[in-house]
Order: structure tokens, then C-alpha cells, then sequence
């Protein structure tokens, strides 16, 4: 049965009132996909995050991510009840007698609500879903006698599929561990300024519709920096658009940092040629670093990143920042050795993205 989006839902979530001590906050920045990760979420107290727009919310909501594109979904339980919310989430609960608490999560989890979602995003330059535009979603739901058995698969798939993400989460870690044990304290560090070229891009005034529409040449947002190893772009802007903004042509190897807001310290590789916007710090390829190697290096830098950073509520990295920072000066002949291993981490990886690939289908 076809069902309007606010047939089946209530609103959640509450404004954050006042509190003593300290809590999480969980931005959009700190969910990966359908869990929080615990290295990259803020702890605060009412006096540096008073806004009463945060969202306090119970056992049993679930959240979603407001904009466009953007997987990222969690079922509230009591532990997850303690912490404040972003208000780039929506908070959500089922509605009695028509949809379960599981179906409704799995629904909202799926790429079917996520490509309806989307299909309803507005604003200019971050699109997001509104109150108006959930309205105008529908979908098919099971029937409610159904749901629990349906509930009940999908604990059993997904399950299976969360063993997998842990595998490569697992994998990661080597790799970490491995630089870490290879470059720790062994050799001399470099100023990232003093051996590597840096630069910014910049963002087309979006009053001019002929810099974006038909565009051809990839545009890079900060957001997609999170991808880690950037082999796709999602927007493109025309010629006349590079022509008359800073944005310009990054090439492929590059590392990029994302320096403002709740992806700030993230690195990439970049795998493409693309064009970026002036939130991202592009470090370009040197012959005597691999960029494999500059990549693993950069991240292992983000939370001297963030804590060099201005601003308030969210982390404002500079490219002075970025230019000033030491990494390990390793030797071509290590840089190789652990390339190598980082190929077959790769590999292994792939593997395993394969089967949950296939667990999905």
C-alpha cells in the first residue's frame, strides 16, 4: 500500500533546554552511515553549545540526515537518548498500528527513500529536505501484520552486512598501525610548507545559472572529501564559471583537506582531475612523496589539524595551518615498502565490499 511520508510518522525530538555537565553532541560530520564514531564527536556543555535549535530526543526515534545526498540513519536507544543532536537531522518515530519501529528504520535507511528524498531537496547551495518536501514523498509500505517478520530478515541481513563494515574497519586499522610502526619517531619530520605546494579553490557565485547549468568540468564540495580515496565528483560548473572565480583545475594525486566545518581535518586522495571550493585545501603531487603515502600521513595529522583551528561552534582550519604542519620525512625506499602493503589492505578490502555488495542486492 502506498502511504503518504506523514501519514506514517510523527515528529521527535525536542529543543536542547538547559543541563549540567557535559554531553555529547553528534553532528552529521560524527554519524558514519548508521553509527556514531566516537574519535570525532564534540563534548560540551550548555555554555558553549546553548542553542535551544539542538535536538534532545528519546529511545525508540530515529534520526536521518537532512541533506541531499547523504546517507546517514540511527535508531535511537537509551545510551544513544543521552547525547544532542544537530538539527541536520530529522527526528522521527512510527505511528502506531501503521508502521513498526524497526520497518520504519529500515525504510528510512534505504536507497529508495533516500533517491525520493532527494528528489525533494531544495535550497542553494546545501540542499536539504524540509518539512514541505517530506510531505510530498510516498511510499509503498508492507502491510502491518507483515512488519515484524519483515522487521526480523532485516535485523538477520543487515547484521551480516555490519560483520563486514567491521572487517574493513579492522583492515583500516592495520594500515594505521603499520605507519605508525613503520615511521614512528624513526625519522626527521618535514614542514608540509617547506617541501609541498599548496593552494584553495573557490565557489562560483551561484546568482550566475550559466556557471553551473550544462556545466562539464567536475566541482569538488567539501563534504565529498570524506569519501577518503576521491575517484567521483557530484557537480560540474562551465568554463565561463572557472574563468571568473577562484576554482581551478586540481590534478589527479593531489591531497585535499577539508578545512571548514564538521568535515574539517578530513584527507583525500584524489584519483580524478577536478575543480574545488574554497573550503578545500589541495596539497599537489611531489615526486619525492607517493601520494599513498602523503594521504596515510595527512590523516594521521587530523587532530593536531582541529586543535590548531578558529572559530566556534565549528572547527575553521587555515591553509597557514595546513602549510605549517610536520609530517614524517620518510625515505622513497619506506614510502614504497608501505604502499605496498597499503595495496594489499586494498585488495582485501575490496574483497569484502564485494560481499556486502552482494548481501544488499
Amino acid at each position: 500500500m502506498r502511504r503518504n511520508f506523514s501519514e506514517i510518522v510523527e515528529v521527535a525530538g525536542t529543543a536542547c533546554k538547559p543541563f549540567d555537565g557535559s554531553r555529547k553532541y553528534i553532528s552529521t560530520g560524527s554519524v558514519h552511515h548508521d553509527s556514531i564514531c566516537d574519535n570525532e564527536v564534540e563534548i560540551v556543555n550548555f555554555k558553549n553549545k546553548p542553542s535551544r535549535a539542538n535536538l534532545e530526543v528519546n529511545a525508540g526515534d530515529i534520526l536521518f540526515a537532512k541533506m541531499q545526498g547523504t546517507r546517514k540513519t540511527l535508531l535511537i536507544d537509551e545510551d544513544l537518548s543521552r547525547n544532542i543532536y544537530s538539527t541536520g537531522f530529522y527526528a522521527i518515530k512510527p505511528k502506531s498500528g501503521v508502521i513498526t519501529e524497526k520497518c520504519l528504520y529500515y525504510l528510512v535507511d534505504s536507497s529508495l527513500f533516500l533517491g525520493e528524498k532527494d528528489k525533494k531537496c531544495s535550497g542553494a547551495t546545501q540542499k536539504a529536505i524540509n518539512n514541505y518536501g517530506l510531505k510530498q514523498i510516498e511510499l509503498k509500505i508492507p502491510n502491518y501484520h507483515n512488519q515484524a517478520k519483515i522487521g526480523e530478515q532485516l535485523d538477520l541481513l543487515f547484521s551480516m552486512i555490519r560483520a563486514r563494515r567491521h572487517q574493513i574497519n579492522q583492515l583500516d586499522n592495520l594500515i594505521k598501525a603499520r605507519f605508525v610502526e613503520m615511521f614512528g619517531d624513526k625519522y626527521p619530520n618535514m614542514v608540509v610548507g617547506d617541501k609541498l605546494k599548496t593552494t584553495s579553490g573557490g565557489t562560483p557565485s551561484k546568482k550566475h545559472s550559466e556557471y553551473y547549468d550544462g556545466g562539464t568540468i567536475p566541482w569538488l564540495t567539501s563534504g565529498e572529501v570524506n569519501a577518503g580515496i576521491i575517484r567521483t565528483v557530484k557537480n560540474r560548473i562551465t568554463e565561463e564559471a572557472v574563468k571568473n572565480s577562484s576554482a581551478k583545475m586540481i590534478p589527479e594525486n593531489s591531497i585535499l583537506v577539508a578545512m571548514y566545518g564538521a568535515t574539517a581535518g578530513q584527507v583525500g586522495l584524489l584519483k580524478i582531475r577536478t575543480t574545488t571550493n574554497q573550503a578545500i585545501c589541495s596539497i599537489l603531487p611531489n615526486e619525492k612523496y607517493l601520494p599513498e603515502y602523503l594521504y596515510h600521513a595527512m590523516a594521521s595529522k587530523k587532530d593536531w589539524m582541529i586543535s590548531q583551528s578558529a572559530g566556534g561552534a565549528q572547527p575553521n582550519i587555515s591553509q597557514s595551518v595546513i602549510r605549517r604542519m610536520e609530517i614524517v620525512d620518510a625515505p622513497i625506499a619506506m614510502q614504497n615498502i608501505f604502499v605496498k602493503l597499503v595495496h594489499q589492505v586494498d585488495k582485501s578490502k575490496f574483497a569484502v565490499q564485494n560481499t556486502v555488495q552482494g548481501i544488499q542486492k
